[in-house]
């Protein structure tokens, strides 16, 4: 008699799915794999391989395949016997619309075992069973546009658009796998991409925050032209390639949209009362009740007014007693009559004799402000005027001009 010592234990592998897996759709017929026995002793062969199907949503179960239903217990399917080695392997779930539940995750578990029958009676068992990880997602992820905001204005400088950034998220048990960008000029109907404007549509890969549910996407602040409507597409694909729902543009895909305006031209504003006068005006300036400006700008957001008594640098403060009293400069709202602007000053109930200064400061939505000259001067937004009071005056009654008189 002749008796085979072993107790080198096999191994198995599973090829379907060959790694963890997305599926949007119930993921497979059947699940598949190898088993091999390497004890070089021609004896021994696998004897069965069993599967361990474990559902990791919600309360822990396995799937027995004998009765069709999942269960808080551990089951083992076998798929074997088999006399050979090495050995394919196939696993089919007897009911695949109970087996494959949507939006569920699962590990699917292979053990081989031999046929030896020492050191235990059921042969030698893999020592390392391996795992696949097989993921059931029907769900479509989302993502926002948090940069731009939609029907803003943005410049170059004190307001720019240099990062396009948003949020994403995916239901359980979907993981993202990218944001898709596409930025559009609506005025030149082109795209981005990457580098330049091009009239095929390109679609740009954002960059995921790591450990985060943002996503953003860089572009140079030389991409945008003054004047022109753009529009940003943002679409979430999850590793499953759901997509997330949203606008339509060409190409077909769904995205969320948020349109803006790159606004880079300042406003125009003139002072048009008092005008620029100094050192004297005609006629003379006794006091201001208001002062005036004209500004030019579709998109005006605020128009304001400062004004400084030269003697002393201080600046005019609304609904102060010394009128003139603030060291830095103040601006105050202006009111729109028409098509001109003012800025009441009947407040203030004496002028000084001396030299004053306005200004007329007006900002768009996309904060662009119109310009200051270095010095006051005509036909600005900045100018210079001088209060005068009237020169006291005085004549003579008497003894009338050119007359004479011989009295004493």
């Amino acid at each position: 008699r002749t008796s085979t010592f072993d107790a080198v234990t096999p191994f198995s592998a599973v090829t379907t799915p060959p790694y963890d897996q997305y599926h949007t759709s119930a993921p497979m017929a059947a699940i598949s794999g190898t088993a091999r026995d390497p004890s070089n002793n021609s004896a021994t062969f696998i004897n069965d391989v069993g599967i361990v199907v474990r559902n990791l949503s919600g309360p822990t179960s396995y799937w027995n395949d004998g009765s069709q239903v999942w269960q808080v217990a551990a089951s083992t399917k076998d798929v074997g016997p088999f006399s050979a080695t090495p050995i394919s392997w196939g696993f089919t779930p007897s009911d695949a619309n109970v087996f494959w539940v949507p939006n569920t995750s699962y590990t699917v578990t292979s053990m081989a075992r031999d046929d030896s029958n020492f050191p235990v009676v059921d042969g030698n068992k893999e020592a390392s069973p391996p795992s696949r990880m097989i993921i059931y997602d029907g769900l479509s992820p989302n993502a926002t546009i948090q940069r731009p905001v939609a029907g803003e204005f943005y410049n170059k400088w004190s307001k720019p658009l240099v990062t396009i950034s948003g949020t994403m998220t995916d239901s359980v048990p979907g993981e993202i796998q990218k944001v898709v960008v596409k930025i559009q000029s609506g005025t030149a109907n082109s795209y981005w991409d990457g580098g330049v404007w091009n009239t095929g549509i390109s679609s740009l890969n954002a960059t995921l925050g790591f450990g985060t549910t943002n996503w953003s996407y860089g572009i140079p602040h030389a991409a945008w032209d003054d004047g022109n409507t753009y529009r940003i597409f943002a679409l979430a694909v999850d590793k499953a390639s759901n997509n997330a729902v949203g606008y339509t543009v060409a190409g077909g895909d769904a995205h969320i949209l948020k349109s803006f305006r790159m606004d880079t031209t300042s406003p125009t504003a003139v002072m048009t009362y008092p005008t620029h006068c100094t050192p004297d005006c005609t006629p003379d300036i006794i006091s201001v009740s208001a002062v005036s400006a004209t500004v030019t700008e579709a998109n005006l957001q605020t128009v304001e007014f400062s004004m400084q008594r030269v003697a002393d640098s201080f600046w005019l403060t609304p609904g102060a007693t010394a009128f003139f009293s603030a060291p830095a400069e103040v601006f105050i709202t202006g009111t729109q009559v028409g098509a001109v602007w003012h800025l009441m000053t009947n407040g203030v109930a004496a002028w000084d004799n001396g030299d004053y200064q306005v200004y007329v400061r007006a900002t768009d939505q996309a904060t662009n402000v119109s310009h200051k000259l270095g010095s006051p001067g005509v036909g600005s937004a900045w100018i210079q005027f001088t209060v005068e009071s009237p020169q006291p005056t005085s004549y003579i009654q008497k003894p009338p001009n050119d007359s004479f008189d011989n009295n004493h």
